[in-house]
């Protein structure tokens, strides 16, 4: 299910670069509201309170209700841009969506149980194919994560999409496919040495070879 957070923004009367510079000084991100078929609406948000939603990891998958004057709006936070330089937000887009609606959202996955897969405590390494996976969901259901059991994987084994069970009434995006998102794989020097004792067993000695 997904969390609902209640955040005060308010609206900026112009668009455009200088305005977006203006609205930054001030100590707030320039942003925009759309969706569900209503016109844009130019909003900007406290800097602080921003950047404090950006340290948690499913902020993208957060509903925020947010209260403009008189109006609530529930939303996700869709989009957000940084400086390049200082990684710092520079804008901020906010889609609007019916509560009674579905929606397609990128939802990460979290690997669980490391140290129950036989092939991780033999020096194994999890290879991460997919982070994330695009599904689609009713809004008032988004998954904050979804969680990936590794327990008794050994090295070789994969975890597939068809092997993982998604909450009631959640789908994956591209239902009709079905590909690998982790893998257990044997460490680069275990390869190596299996690699050189079979080459030295299939190799003849230089004593059979002479005679």
């Amino acid at each position: 299910m997904a969390s609902v957070k209640t955040l005060t923004i308010e609206t900026r009367a112009k668009g455009g670069t200088g305005p977006a510079r203006a609205t930054r000084r001030s100590g707030l991100i320039p942003g925009v509201l759309y969706g569900t078929g209503i016109d844009p609406l130019m909003v900007a948000i406290d800097a602080k309170t921003l950047k404090l939603e950006l340290q948690d990891p499913y902020y993208h998958t957060k509903l925020y209700d947010l209260n403009i004057g008189s109006s609530n709006h529930r939303a996700l936070m869709r989009d957000v841009q940084l400086n390049p330089v200082t990684d710092a937000p520079i804008h901020v887009d906010f889609l609007r969506v019916d509560p009674s609606s579905r929606i397609t959202v990128d939802v990460l996955l979290k690997f669980i149980n490391e140290d129950k897969s036989p092939g991780i405590k033999r020096g194994g390494v999890l290879n991460i194919v997919y982070h994330d996976l695009q599904l689609s969901c009713p809004v008032d259901s988004i998954p904050e994560q979804i969680t990936i059991d590794l327990a008794g994987l050994e090295v070789g084994q994969s975890i597939h999409l068809e092997d993982i069970t998604l909450p009631k009434g959640v789908q994956v995006a591209h239902a009709h496919r079905d590909y690998t998102l982790a893998t257990i794989v044997a460490p680069s020097g275990l390869k190596s040495d299996s690699s050189t004792t079979t080459e030295e067993q299939e190799a003849p000695s230089t004593t059979e070879e002479s005679k």
